[in-house]
């Protein structure tokens, strides 16, 4: 709700700010998905977990980053 509430708010007036948050958080949700329904098994250490989370944030930046630069795709992004 809060990240609905932002992008409703200031999402016209700051468009790359938003789509490089948004850009992010889809490309984290998405690997936290990947790995913990398809790969990782039920008794996975805790720090997996941690190195996992690290690396999809760093990716997720990456990704945020080029949404922001390339704005046709960041909507594409934004959109699905």
């Amino acid at each position: 709700m809060v990240v609905g509430a932002f992008s409703l708010v200031l999402g016209r007036k700051l468009i790359k700010p938003t789509l490089f948050i948004f850009g992010t958080l889809a490309t984290v949700a998405t690997i936290l998905f990947l790995f913990y329904v398809l790969i990782l098994p039920n008794d996975v250490k805790k720090w997996v977990g941690w190195v996992i989370l690290s690396v999809s944030v760093i990716l997720g930046c990456i990704v945020g980053f080029f949404a922001a630069k390339l704005v046709r795709i960041g909507v594409f992004i934004l959109g699905v």
